[in-house]
């Protein structure tokens, strides 16, 4: 049409329909002083070179807030002439705090209705732009206070033109007529220039994590979390009505909001100042240490701020170096992780590709506290041990490749459980290189009746799953990629298998709902067991994960350190499963970490119908190096654990096959059986098993909790071995109280009470099968109670110069003679009542046990000592 509205200086055309206020049109008002106005004035063009433009009418749209009226209209109808104009005004005249809106609308012969939108903010005071507060700190001592300010006006503040000021909070209830508590006199301040306030017994943070700027020590700084601090243009009883900036709650009752807490400006908030308090303003740095620990040439350092986005070329930053109160935008390509960036909002440039992957040397990560933006051809890579963290679970995200990579594979059909770190990945786009018959998915609850037969109880869950998409939170097996194999299908050249998920990353909440079949797995049973998996492109905190669902007592992690036994009917060691629950794992502290790698698929036990939920408060930063990938597992491992009372114990056969437990005396826990703090693990026929009981139930725990630490506590252990020869049990970790107690293993078979901290336990297993009640483990030094039998109804031991004669009621088919280490000494077949044993070998005063077996298959053992 030939009408044109126009507003602003310069002026602008407003659009028909406009919807969206703008300061340089004037159709956003801003803000206004509430009880004053602002007239906002606006022209009609009539642009039509030969005909009249006739206006009827200019009002307001039904539904338009009354703090908006009308002024100077022209008398209706009123022709504007080709090429001429009129005018009108609209009046801004707010009450309260709060955003006000309206259309106005201009009927015409031209174009009819003409309409657009337009706001405005009513605020107590309106605060220039010359000066802010940038960073608040209350540390936990109540004395290391600071306040950080900043010229932002772009010339010279002459000294005494601010003031400091700070209103305990007693003064805040008449805040509007009082004098400040504390005052400062803000001294002159160059353009940029950044002032640090200080209490005087400020000592953190200390020098190498504070900024350059000139430190000066007020009793503004004595606050104490419930007070107000602000600038202002004067110092009397006008100061709070003059403020300029200002941080603290002014509502009635005083609220604490400030208590051991920092706050700073920055890009995911604003970089001005404002006359009210609002939270949103600020960001919050949790916790504290990151300031304490800050780079003095970043924003969160106090005594530096700087405005505006900083860039990164792969080399130098812009604009100091970035952290999470600011934009963050990646102008050039790079590949390397040699840095872990901090961003509120993270942008990759056109044209520019970052490949963040340092080829699993550093545990690097990107952390970006909003939206990550892609831009035309630009791309973004995340290397294996590299982690994108993304917290803001409302955050607008764009696609990135995330690399994966698994443990060293040895064999064909070694087995890797993955789980996507992206949305909508599909199996045969990401396995391209193995055979779409060895990628599985588990089913708890249904049966494949290919493994429905004796021997197989641990596969039956198993199915095919050679394409599809890869449900999010969900995990898969997948056996090794095609590459040179020898005739039992090991690989000429061990390698760990590199995959690439593309898409957009996971973030948020993730919910999966799992299956419980009703009651708990008993015997060889793993029915409540599912296969899930780490949905987001960094490490979780398996502790975080555990306490935050309840349905699941605890996790397998299956690990695969041990090389399959060989050829396609080979079996892994089922040791290679680490068990986790909220008192810890059954792997020692340091050897495993608590945290579950990208792309990693895991078991949980589920012990209730329910669903398993991840949040990003799982999320881990600088710790993605734990998906059990061979050397890298064990390095730069992160456990944030304050040590427990925690034991680990191992029982080995010197060759492949070896079990751990754990025992943990802990404050939540108690003796008998606790959800969270009594695993079983992973059920199945193992070639040696070493597990400890509680005596209400049958199952075999792996991981027992029990209430705080005392000597007097014991713990039934027992064994199952396939095979027989000598076995051993040894401590392979230790923390906390156990440190300085003693501990005690009772070979209750033998009678021996042999100190595991002095040397590991070597016994000779002479038969194959389960023994429930072998050993106690206990912690107070029990009476050996050795028996000198000079003589015995049934059976007795006398010694001789070389040895001891043996007398027996009854025939003795067996004997032997073990030391308080468990090694044999002797190892005969008498088949006599009564017999002689040479140990003329053996030292006077040597506690000997001498294990003989009746004819009748009874054993007895009886200590002895050597004379």
């Amino acid at each position: 049409g030939d009408i044109d509205v126009q507003g602003g200086t310069p002026p602008i055309s407003i659009a028909n329909g406009d919807l969206t206020p703008g300061v340089v049109d004037d159709t956003d008002f801003g803000l206004v002083t509430n009880n004053t106005f602002k007239i906002n004035t606006y022209t009609i063009f009539n642009n039509d070179p030969n005909d009249n433009l006739t206006i009827t009418d200019i009002n307001f749209v039904i539904g338009s807030d009354g703090e908006f009226v009308m002024d100077n209209l022209p008398v209706f109808p009123t022709v504007i002439v080709p090429g001429g104009n009129i005018t009108f005004d609209v009046v801004f005249f707010p009450t309260t705090n709060v955003v006000y809106n309206a259309i106005v609308n201009i009927d015409n012969t031209d174009d009819t209705p003409y309409q657009f939108a337009i706001t405005g903010q009513g605020a107590d005071i309106v605060v220039g732009d010359d000066i802010m507060i940038t960073q608040y700190y209350s540390g936990f001592s109540g004395t290391d206070n600071w306040i950080e300010i900043k010229n932002i006006s772009g010339v010279t503040i002459g000294a005494g033109t601010y003031i400091l000021a700070m209103y305990d909070q007693n003064a805040i209830p008449n805040i509007a007529s009082q004098v400040p508590t504390a005052s400062e006199v803000i001294p002159a301040m160059g353009i940029d220039e950044v002032l640090l306030f200080r209490n005087s017994l400020a000592i953190i943070p200390s020098s190498g994590h504070i900024g350059g700027a000139t430190q000066i020590i007020t009793p503004v700084c004595n606050f104490d979390g419930n007070d107000v601090i602000l600038i202002s243009t004067t110092d009397d009883n006008t100061c709070y009505g003059n403020r300029q900036d200002i941080i603290g709650d002014v509502s009635v009752p005083v609220n604490a909001w400030g208590i051991d807490a920092t706050y700073i400006k920055g890009g995911c908030a604003t970089e001005l100042p404002h006359a009210d308090y609002v939270e949103s303003d600020w960001i919050e740095i949790f916790p504290l240490i990151d300031v304490n620990n800050a780079d003095p040439n970043t924003n969160l350092a106090l005594g530096t701020q700087v405005v505006g986005a900083t860039e990164f070329d792969g080399t130098n930053w812009s604009n100091l170096v970035s952290d999470r109160s600011r934009s963050v935008i990646f102008t050039q390509s790079f590949d390397h992780a040699n840095q872990t960036i901090y961003a509120c909002n993270l942008t990759v440039n056109n044209n520019a590709e970052i490949v963040f992957n340092s080829n699993s040397l550093t545990t690097n990560s990107i952390v970006v506290y909003g939206d990550l933006t892609i831009e035309t051809n630009g791309s973004l890579t995340i290397g294996d041990t590299e982690s994108l963290v993304t917290l803001d679970p409302n955050a607008t995200l764009e696609s990135i490749t995330k690399i994966e990579r698994s443990n060293t594979l040895y064999n064909l059909h070694d087995n890797t459980y993955w789980s996507s770190p992206v949305h909508g990945a599909q199996i045969q786009s990401i396995f391209v290189s193995v055979n779409p018959d060895r990628i599985f998915e588990y089913r708890p609850g249904a049966t494949n009746p290919i493994y429905d037969i004796p021997g197989y109880e641990n596969y039956i869950h198993w199915f095919n799953y050679p394409s599809g998409s890869m449900t999010t939170g969900f995990g898969y097996a997948a056996e090794g990629p095609a590459a040179p194999v020898d005739a039992d299908d090991f690989y000429i050249t061990p390698f760990g298998h590199t995959i690439s998920f593309s898409g957009i990353p996971n973030n948020g909440e993730i919910s999966l709902n799992v299956y419980y079949k009703g009651g708990p797995d008993q015997g060889l049973e793993n029915d409540n067991f599912n296969l899930i998996g780490n949905p987001y492109p960094t490490a979780i905190d398996i502790e975080s994960f555990l306490i935050n669902n309840t349905v699941v007592n605890e996790i397998a992690l299956w690990t695969h350190s041990d090389p399959i036994s060989g050829g396609s009917g080979g079996e892994f060691t089922d040791a290679d499963y680490v068990i986790y629950n909220q008192g810890g794992s059954s792997e020692p502290s340091g050897s495993v970490s608590n945290n579950i790698g990208s792309g990693q698929g895991f078991m949980t036990r589920t012990i209730a119908d329910g669903n398993v939920n991840f949040f990003n408060n799982f999320k881990m930063i600088d710790a993605n190096n734990q998906f059990f990938k061979s050397e890298n597992s064990k390095k730069g491992s992160i456990n944030k654990d304050i040590e427990k009372d925690r034991l680990w114990l191992k029982l080995s056969d010197g060759q492949r096959s070896r079990s751990n437990i754990m025992i943990g005396f802990l404050d939540k826990a108690t003796d008998g059986i606790d959800n969270y703090y009594d695993s079983y693990g992973f059920n199945s026929e193992k070639a040696v098993n070493l597990y400890s009981k509680i005596s209400e139930s049958d199952s075999k725990f792996l991981i027992q909790g029990l209430g705080t630490f005392s000597e007097d506590k014991k713990v039934d252990l027992g064994i199952e071995n396939k095979n027989t020869g000598t076995l051993k049990i040894s401590i392979v970790g230790i923390e906390g109280a156990l440190k300085d107690a003693d501990i005690f293993l009772v070979d209750n078979l033998l009678g021996i009470t042999h100190n595991l901290k002095g040397s590991d336990y070597l016994f000779e297993q002479t038969t194959t099968g389960e023994t429930p009640n072998r050993f106690t483990l206990q912690f107070a030094g029990a009476a050996l109670e050795i028996d000198n039998f000079e003589k015995d109804n049934e059976f007795s031991i006398v010694n001789t110069i070389d040895g001891f004669n043996i007398n027996a009621s009854k025939v003795v088919t067996k004997v032997k003679v073990y030391d308080m280490l468990g090694r044999i000494i002797v190892n005969d077949n008498p088949n006599k009542q009564s017999f002689s044993l040479k140990v003329d070998n053996i030292k006077a005063g040597t506690v000997l046990v001498i294990e003989s077996t009746i004819d009748n298959g009874a054993i007895l053992s009886k200590k002895a000592i050597r004379y």
